[in-house]
């Protein structure tokens, strides 16, 4: 008796021994990414800022949805725009969110799409005209423009020296700044892709103020932007996965649903 009991609690054992291995390694499978990838946000509304000293904005919120997916630890910083530049080009950041598309993050980052935007010009309603496009706005020699300095996602090299050389253009620091400077009528437009300009032109309750001039003649990628030195093949396809499946499980359209009409979040997730 006692040679039957010892066999089947040896028998119990062994087969203990070959499920607990098994229920820890399928436990480890979630999460078990060990990586820490330092991240960089643009650091103007409405993609990173703080209230009461909390990170807010969409390129955090985004980050935290990848976080979860990819299960490794994420370390948010927000930089200002040459910082950014600086910083994804001497391989001392990991990941820059949400950045336009531009040749200056090349050196050191590869750009991953995300959505689609275009640039548009806010106009003060009472130098509007129906039917003028952004270049007309451009050549009018009456109309003075603010933007954020260095932005080459609404402005290119050409147009900026020609503004500045006519005295027709501030540079700011932050959108916020800009809008503020078109409300007072101290400039009569602002330059800035949709969903900066559809955040702040509400923040500013200046929608009444304001008409809208869309440049749909070219569109304006946004993305992430991996460091090529840091970020690995594989870790690079990580992130894509990730970003696929927020278009595909309704993520994408809650997130960016915070920060503009529902119509809108849609558009960009069509293109």
């Amino acid at each position: 008796m006692l040679f039957f009991r010892s066999l089947i609690l040896f028998l119990f054992l062994g087969v203990l021994a070959q499920q607990v291995p098994a229920q820890l390694q399928e436990k480890g499978t979630k999460n078990t990414c060990e990586r820490r990838f330092l991240v960089g946000l643009n650091n103007f509304e409405p993609f990173a800022y703080r209230e009461n000293g909390r990170l807010q904005g969409l390129a955090h919120d985004l980050i935290v949805i990848i976080k979860d997916k990819m299960g490794c630890q994420f370390i948010e910083s927000e930089l200002p725009r040459p910082s950014a530049v600086d910083q994804i080009n001497h391989g001392r950041v990991d990941v820059l969110a949400l950045m336009v598309r531009s040749s200056e993050y090349e050196t050191g980052g590869n750009f991953i799409p995300f959505y689609n935007s275009q640039r548009e010009l806010t106009v003060a309603k009472k130098v509007f005209a129906r039917g003028k496009k952004i270049e007309d706005y451009l050549n009018d020699e009456k109309i003075k423009f603010a933007y954020m300095i260095g932005n080459r996602s609404v402005i290119s090299e050409s147009e900026e020296t020609r503004l500045l050389k006519a005295s027709r253009l501030v540079g700011v620091p932050t959108p916020d700044n800009a809008f503020r400077l078109l409300k007072e009528g101290r400039v009569q437009a602002v330059l800035f892709s949709a969903l900066v300009t559809s955040y702040h032109t509400k923040k500013q309750k200046m929608e009444d103020q304001v008409e809208k001039v869309v440049d749909l003649s070219k569109k304006v990628q946004v993305g992430l932007y991996l460091s090529k030195r840091r970020v690995s093949a594989a870790e690079k396809q990580s992130f894509e996965k990730a970003l696929d499946e927020m278009k595909k499980d309704g993520s994408f359209l809650r997130v960016f649903s915070k920060y503009m009409s529902e119509e809108e979040a849609l558009h960009r997730l069509q293109n």
